[in-house]
């Protein structure tokens, strides 16, 4: 079996984000909302987690640079079996355990429960996001390997997503 070949600027970035990751968790942990504003704490925690916002769009931008890749070998079996799939139940485990420890070991009402049930329980807001990226995922890579399609539709993008109020 051949061995995957590394990109070497994508995994940078990949170590990148998740340094940013983890400074976004440490620094909005440390009582940040509750902080003064006008304090040196708030001002020092409110300068690094801005500093680390770019970590998300860039481990999305990834899976884009990766997915898009007309060499990347992407069946639409490989892709619901492989990634869809192992997402979908990682997300449905997790917010079964978070509604559980909510449950038990914070005492919610039923109501409380069903919404975090139909929601999503605060960080786990990711998975579902990617999912829907990689369901997209087939419509997208014919656009991404033809040069004119894509222009077309990043000046749509840019058009409707950025220039109309």
């Amino acid at each position: 079996m051949a061995r995957k070949q590394r990109i070497d600027y994508l995994d940078y970035l990949r170590l990148l984000a998740i340094f940013g990751v983890i400074t976004v968790h440490v620094a909005t942990s440390l009582n940040f909302y509750q902080q003064e504003r006008a304090g040196l704490n708030w001002q020092l925690l409110n300068f690094w987690d801005g500093l680390s916002r770019f970590c998300v769009p860039v481990f999305v931008m990834i899976s884009g640079a990766i997915f898009l890749n007309p060499a990347f070998d992407l069946s639409w079996q490989r892709l619901f079996k492989k990634y869809i799939g192992k997402l979908l139940v990682l997300y449905l485990a997790w917010q079964l355990i978070y509604c559980g420890w909510y449950y038990f070991a914070k005492g919610c009402d039923l109501v409380t429960l069903a919404r975090l049930l139909l929601g999503s329980y605060d960080h786990l807001w990711y998975l579902p996001m990617i999912i829907g990226l990689y369901l997209v995922t087939p419509l997208l890579r014919p656009i991404a390997s033809k040069r004119q399609l894509l222009e077309y539709f990043l000046l749509l993008a840019l058009v409707f997503a950025w220039l109309l109020p």
